[in-house]
């Protein structure tokens, strides 16, 4: 993945940066096998991240009908968020889910904040009030593309 760094705080922020765009990159690899058999197209795009450590330009990728219309836009978000280790926005018409990469909870830091968190992976929070996790796979991806754009899948 390219990255463009406009404004760099310290070689940590960088190192920070680094690991979540390879966390990206991975996802971006699985959106792109999982999407390959619905007959959609994945183009790349640019998206501007404003971040208090750094300000940087990185690969977003749009969803997208064979006709051109927009379904959904994956756009990293951060690098730094509070409970994880980077965030990934699914933006479409009707609205924003987040998917959040967060680590195996640890038993020396107590109990875990989220309900489901069994490995270090891109999880989707259900709601906060039950606080349910779920692994990102493809059947999630496809109701995420779903909420965010009420397109419907066969």
């Amino acid at each position: 993945m390219e990255i463009e760094i406009e404004r760099l705080e310290s070689e940590a922020a960088r190192q920070k940066i680094h690991l979540y765009l390879e966390r990206v990159e991975q996802l971006y690899t699985d959106i792109r096998a999982w999407l390959a058999d619905e007959n959609l197209k994945v183009v790349d795009t640019r998206v501007d991240i404003l971040e208090q450590m750094a300000a940087y330009q990185v690969t977003g990728l749009s969803v997208q009908t064979q006709a051109g219309k927009v379904l959904a836009d994956i756009k990293p978000a951060a690098a730094s968020v509070i409970v994880a280790e980077g965030r990934v926005d699914v933006d479409g018409w009707l609205g924003t889910e987040y998917l959040l990469y967060m680590l195996k909870p640890r038993p020396e830091l107590g109990k875990p904040l989220y309900k489901g968190l069994n490995q270090d992976a891109w999880y989707w929070i259900e709601d906060s009030y039950r606080n349910r996790a779920h692994c990102l796979e493809k059947s999630l991806l496809l109701e995420l593309i779903t909420l965010v754009s009420d397109y419907e899948f066969d």
